[in-house]
């Protein structure tokens, strides 16, 4: 199979706010037709960098465009640091399809999202909003954060209803270690590995965005991405997003759908040959319904 080629770092802006991506051009001739699209969309503290470009390559190997972003905030894009308010998120996945509208090489009718984790969130509210995503691929996403880390919330909840007094009287809001909210010996392993390669993971969040963080429940509009396809991806032994909180974003979503569980933890579907699994499964539920490169990639 030949090789994906390297990818290009590329800005665009959402919101006035410039966002770092890298793009992934498909392994096909350069004189083909327009090729589908692929967003890709990191999860809680995430970067580009962290995880996403392997599944942009395997991508790239099957004919796709592929575009791994930064959330404003995070990693390399503008923004300030650690702010992860998910409408705002959303709103850069959604700036991140324009850009690619924009590009002559990409067939704008065939533009999906792919996000893991807190992104698998995130891509199916942007795509419940969006009427321009053609599918949706939805890998250990959670349903509903307040759900999710209920004991947390009860232990945050007397500090972010004072911090949003105080910000509304200060216009500063206090920061805190989000660390505690991914408190599993599965997550502190992968994020203490990740800071030592990437330190800019390593932020903290002002707990305006935490507020808006355990309002957060995708699940309450997954049913409006119907009829276009979506699929859900889960990992049995999952610490961090609990196979239950990807079987009920299943359940609320509407036809056409799949849902494929592998027997791995969280963090393991980053990695060689469960991520080749993921994105195989992917590629043959999006070729199902009519999503693809015209011809095969070389």
């Amino acid at each position: 199979m030949e090789s994906a080629t390297a990818p290009e770092p590329i800005d665009y802006y959402s919101s006035g706010t410039r966002c770092s991506a890298l793009l992934w051009h498909p392994v096909t001739s350069p004189s083909g037709p327009a090729a589908p699209a692929v967003v890709l969309c990191h999860g809680f503290r995430g970067i580009k960098e962290w995880g996403l470009p392997a599944f942009a390559e395997l991508f790239a190997r099957a004919g796709f465009v592929a575009l791994a972003i930064d959330y404003r905030g995070f990693g390399e894009s503008d923004g300030e640091q650690g702010r992860l308010v998910p409408r705002e998120q959303v709103a850069d996945i959604r700036a991140a399809l324009s850009w690619l509208e924009a590009q002559d090489f990409v067939d704008s009718a065939q533009l999906v999202l792919y996000g893991t984790s807190f992104g698998g969130g995130n891509v199916v509210q942007a795509a419940a909003e969006d009427e321009r995503v053609s599918a949706v691929v939805c890998q250990v996403g959670l349903g509903d954060v307040r759900r999710r880390w209920a004991q947390v919330w009860e232990q945050l909840e007397p500090i972010v209803v004072e911090d949003r007094k105080q910000r509304a009287v200060t216009g500063v809001s206090r920061r805190i270690d989000p660390g505690g909210m991914l408190d599993n010996a599965q997550s502190n392993a992968a994020i203490a590995a990740a800071e030592a390669r990437w330190p800019r993971i390593s932020v903290s969040f002002p707990l305006e965005a935490v507020e808006a963080v355990f309002e957060f429940a995708p699940e309450r509009v997954v049913d409006a991405i119907s009829p276009r396809p979506i699929l859900f991806l889960g990992a049995r032994n999952d610490l961090a997003v609990p196979l239950a909180e990807t079987e009920s974003l299943f359940a609320a979503a509407r036809e056409p759908k799949r849902m494929h569980v592998y027997d791995i933890t969280h963090y393991d579907i980053y990695e060689h040959p469960h991520l080749d699994r993921a994105v195989g499964d992917s590629l043959s539920f999006l070729a199902e319904h009519g999503i693809g490169p015209a011809t095969p990639a070389r």
